[in-house]
């Protein structure tokens, strides 16, 4: 539905009466082409302004079918079975512009439902079953007709007499499948362009063709498909003489031998004929070396679209030259087996030449000087390589301005100094080709209008200051990954980089770029960051247009905005003003500063760092004793560690458990075993030193004595040092980790990372405490009379 819709809006865009019809919205359009119908439908929207059904097999219309259509402008009904359009079915339908009925089975000659579509400026009623078609009073009802379509199986002289002056600008005749035509019967038609469809009866189509030379001041023919005789038509003088008000010409699908071609040509030389067009011409037979006088004439342009031969071999350098010298200003000769541009044997006058779409290589490009006024020159989807040869061909075309040569193979490895291009090249257009970006190296100077999209580039190198004219570049369809600014080309107005590999565009395009007003970036992977939200900031700028802004720009990456529209995107203020960010850093390190010099101070860490200093002190005295003073390494199985406040628990519990029995361990205990004199930390350390283990009984009281904790950090410190596994944490009760101060952090990673024993509530489950306790730190000691820590 949706493309029968696109294709009623296309339609109607190329008509002229469109001009004075404004667009209705989607909920006006309703299409039901191609869907089985037979009849029309019922209950449809009263809002609807354009309706399609056409290609259906819907035979026949009611008189009220359309009645709740009041505010119908367009109606397609071609391509069905209707054989009868009742008077009054328009009769609500006075808005009515566009009416198809082609190609049904309509056969009365009788128009009466015409007389209600006062509005009408579009009618094609071609391609029934009219045998007779007479333009009766109903026409003169249609004062606003610009476009009217027939078609009829017999026509004389009088079927096609309006009975009043209506001028219609264009009308088409479809007449494939008649049967009887009579001489001068397109006579009574007063419209400037005819259009019409020739029978395949030969003899016939001459006779039309002459008729409607002689009856047009603009005229389209189809299908002339003439496969004999010399000319086109039949008589000996040659209507384009006596039809001194023809200017326009278009031949579609025509078939003819090149002998008639020429002769054609000759005849339109000398007429007033100002613009032929052929498309889809076939010659056929072989084409001979004929002369062709170039007279005065009032020919301006030439077009050959789709030019065939049905032989194989033929002289390529006689076609180019016979076209290449023609004495007009607009020649075009495209889709043609054209492998060569001849220079002109003289000065040439052609303004516009226009090659392309034929075989064209680099062997067909050299300097000529014969082109003094060539403006124009299109060699668009050719064979062309190498840019050096292609750029000499323009060196000496003094007037040229605009060159194509898009749709080939181009590239360029060379230097500037193998370019030839006419300095004073205003537009170039070399889209659609192999050029990486040392293209730029091979450039005119002075070129305003630059395209190439459609190729190979990857980037813009920065030594662009010979293009100080530039005011257009498109460069859409790369692989961009980046854009310059325009330090390179100031002037720059318009801007295309869409469908490239952009992550970003820096907002600073908009202060370098002061004469760009339209930029189209669209479609491109963008990568959302700081520098793609500076832009969007700006994209609001009044004197630039965003095309496309903002459907068609949307992130990329990162994953978590992928597919995000670049209006909807952003962030925080802070991350993308440096000058805000870096003050913030400052307060932040300021801030961060001061609060570990309060949290040391909190956590008494000058304390730690006189202990060790102490701890030092005390280990460098004692390794400058000799060491026959040094007592045996080992003299206690185990230092106990403890607060004061659980002395009942160690010594009603532990001591008694562990220095009794057949083996007694032996334990050293700072309330009994510190020498008198000594300072307390030297005590600690030469205990710990002493002893094959350290234990540690934890509870709450344990973790509010900073003694016990001195004795903890001293025992850790030979954990580390000596590489030994000395430490046994005893866990009276449960400790929170949450309840252990901050500094006390040694404690609350040994208790994290290291198995601790925990003292059993149940009596039942103290023998096997004890005994695990005892094998951990039962070993034989050297004998002594004395066991002391000194």
């Amino acid at each position: 539905m949706a493309s029968n819709i696109i294709k009623i809006i296309i339609c109607i865009l190329l008509l002229k009466f469109c001009n004075s019809i404004v667009m209705p919205d989607g909920k006006h359009i309703k299409s039901y082409a191609s869907m089985g119908l037979t009849s029309v439908p019922r209950n449809m929207s009263t809002e609807i302004q354009m309706l399609d059904m056409s290609h259906n097999q819907i035979s026949e219309i009611h008189r009220l079918d359309f009645q709740p259509l009041m505010r119908m402008t367009f109606l397609n009904l071609s391509f069905n079975l209707i054989k009868v359009i009742p008077a009054e079915v328009f009769q609500f339908n006075t808005d009515l512009t566009y009416l198809d009925l082609s190609n049904n089975l309509l056969h009365n000659t009788e128009c009466s439902f015409l007389r209600y579509t006062v509005a009408l400026t579009y009618l094609d009623i071609s391609y029934n079953k009219y045998e007779i078609m007479i333009l009766g009073e109903e026409f003169l009802s249609l004062p606003r007709l610009n476009f009217l379509g027939l078609s009829t199986a017999n026509l004389s002289k009088h079927n096609l007499e309006f009975k009043s002056p209506l001028e219609i600008d264009t009308v088409f005749l479809g007449l494939d499948n008649i049967i009887v035509y009579e001489y001068r019967s397109l006579k009574g038609l007063k419209s400037k362009k005819l259009h019409i469809s020739l029978p395949k009866n030969e003899s016939m189509a001459r006779t039309i063709v002459t008729d409607a030379i002689l009856s047009s001041l603009s005229l389209e023919l189809s299908n002339v498909l003439f496969t004999s005789g010399n000319n086109i038509y039949h008589e000996k003088e040659t209507p384009f003489l006596k039809n001194q008000k023809l200017s326009s010409l278009i031949l579609n699908n025509l078939m003819l031998t090149w002998t008639s071609f020429l002769g054609m040509l000759k005849d339109i030389w000398s007429s007033s004929l100002i613009s032929l067009f052929i498309n889809n011409i076939t010659i056929i037979g072989k084409v001979e070396q004929l002369n062709f006088t170039y007279n005065d004439t009032s020919l301006k342009a030439l077009t050959l679209k789709k030019v065939r031969f049905t032989i194989v071999y033929m002289d390529h350098v006689y076609l180019t030259t016979l076209f290449i010298n023609m004495n007009i200003q607009n020649l075009s000769v495209t889709e043609a087996p054209m492998v060569f541009m001849n220079c002109p044997t003289y000065n040439s006058t052609l303004h516009f030449l226009d090659l392309s779409n034929n075989v064209l290589s680099d062997q067909a490009s050299q300097v000529c000087p014969n082109f003094p006024v060539l403006e124009s020159i299109i060699l668009r989807g050719n064979k062309f390589k190498q840019i050096s040869k292609v750029s000499k061909m323009t060196k000496m075309m003094k007037a040229l301005k605009h060159f194509d040569v898009s749709g080939s193979q181009l590239h360029y490895d060379g230097g500037p100094e193998e370019c030839g291009w006419l300095e004073s090249l205003v537009k170039l257009n070399m889209s659609f080709n192999n050029l990486q970006h040392t293209v730029f190296k091979c450039l005119p100077e002075k070129v305003e209008i630059l395209d190439l999209q459609y190729n190979k580039i990857t980037y813009i190198p920065r030594n662009l200051v010979h293009l100080t004219c530039l005011k257009q570049l498109y460069i859409g369809f790369n692989h961009l990954s980046s854009l310059p600014g325009c330090s390179d080309f100031k002037n720059i107005e318009l801007l295309v980089v869409e469908n490239n590999l952009l992550h970003s565009i820096s907002s600073e395009i908009f202060k370098d770029c002061n004469n760009l007003t339209i930029l189209n970036a669209r479609n491109n992977p963008y990568q959302c960051t700081c520098d793609l939200y500076n832009f969007i900031s700006h994209s609001n700028r009044l004197d630039m247009k965003l095309v496309g802004w903002p459907d068609m720009y949307k992130c990329k990456y990162p994953d978590v905005f992928n597919g995000t529209g670049l209006k909807d995107f952003s962030l925080p203020e802070l991350s993308c003003n440096i000058p805000l960010l870096v003050i913030t850093v400052l307060i932040i390190a300021f801030a961060f500063t001061f609060s570990m010099l309060a949290l040391c101070r909190y956590l008494d860490l000058p304390w730690y760092f006189r202990m060790v200093w102490q701890w030092t002190q005390t280990k460098r005295r004692v390794l400058k004793k000799k060491s026959s003073q040094l007592l045996p390494d080992m003299k206690f199985h185990a230092f106990v560690s403890y607060s004061q406040l659980d002395s009942d628990w160690v010594k009603e519990y532990l001591i008694p458990n562990l220095e009794k029995g057949d083996k007694p361990l032996r334990i050293c205990q700072h309330q009994r075993d510190f020498i008198a004199g000594k300072s307390i930390i030297e005590n600690i350390i030469n205990c710990i030193e002493k002893s094959y283990k350290s234990i540690f009984v934890l509870s709450s009281n344990f973790i509010k004595s900073e003694w016990c904790h001195y004795e903890l950090y001293f025992a850790h410190h030979k954990l580390f040092s000596e590489n030994a596994d000395n430490l046994i944490l005893i866990l009276l009760e449960p400790i929170p980790q949450y309840t252990i101060p901050a500094k006390y952090y040694r404690l609350k990673g040994l208790m994290a990372k290291r198995t601790y024993l925990e003292w059993p509530k149940n009596k039942i489950k103290h023998g096997l405490f004890w005994a695990n306790l005892r094998a951990v730190i039962d070993i034989s000691l050297p004998e002594t009379e004395m066991v002391t820590c000194v």
